[in-house]
């Protein structure tokens, strides 16, 4: 950076960035999900989350210690990118909703006994 406060003002963009994507991530995640298990997958996230704000500073600093200041960015776009195929690829229960292909038994039971009600009139 050129200054400080370029520094600043790229620092502000970034977080402002990060805390957008990270809001829009959570709630597609738990949206993808059925009700009763949307606390399982915010406690899940927030878990790799906090494992991730350990690792990823320990990963950068080997990173830039052993092959230099262009790794960890390097590093960093890798992972976005496989990231961001991975949600643009992933399955079907992303895109049709919450709990889209997870019907539970007793939704199962009730789509049965619907067929049969209509088989016998």
């Amino acid at each position: 950076a050129r200054s400080v406060r370029t520094l600043v003002g790229a620092l502000v963009v970034v977080s402002a960035g990060a805390t957008l994507l990270r809001t829009a991530l959570s709630t597609l995640m738990v949206n993808a999900v059925r009700r009763q298990d949307s606390g399982m997958v915010s406690g899940v996230i927030d878990a790799i989350e906090s494992i991730c704000r350990v690792a990823a500073p320990l990963a950068g600093g080997v990173l830039l210690q052993h092959q230099g200041a262009w790794a960890p960015g390097a590093a960093g776009g890798c992972l976005a990118f496989v990231g961001a195929v991975e949600l643009l690829t992933s399955s079907s229960s992303l895109r049709n909703g919450p709990g889209a292909g997870t019907a539970t038994s007793t939704e199962q039971n009730g789509a049965a006994a619907i067929r049969k009600d209509k088989v016998k009139e």
